[in-house]
């Protein structure tokens, strides 16, 4: 049953972590909507996808090591809530919130991923 519960957890976080990071980067995609050169459009979407950039790379490093994602996913979403009221606008976080709370529902699948783990190596 351990293993069982241990394989959806491992996959679980894993789809939705990819799932997160294309729906992240389907808003990055209004860098197309202004009026500039390619170039420009371009610069702007890899400015725009940089904090995918990161989370993609501790996915792809902590992909047997699952507590780096864990944490990565973790500190981006506290990191998302601090600037929203950083901003002086409560309403700010209602609309930050289908990034809030996937990102920390991923951080704790991980993070369970990875302790399931030493349990499943044990027995």
């Amino acid at each position: 049953m351990k293993k069982l519960t241990y394989k959806i957890i491992y996959w679980s976080s894993r789809i939705l972590s990819f799932a997160l990071l294309i729906f992240m980067f389907l808003f990055s995609l209004d860098v197309f909507e202004i009026e500039a050169t390619l170039w420009n459009q371009l610069l702007g979407l890899l400015m725009h996808n940089i904090p995918l950039l990161i989370l993609l790379l501790s996915i792809i490093i902590g992909w047997k090591l699952e507590i780096i994602p864990a944490v990565t996913f973790m500190i981006a979403s506290i990191t998302l809530v601090v600037m929203s009221l950083l901003n002086d606008n409560i309403t700010s976080i209602l609309f930050i919130f289908p990034l809030i709370i996937p990102g920390i529902v991923v951080s704790i699948l991980f993070f369970c991923s990875w302790f399931y783990k030493k349990k499943v190596i044990a027995e």
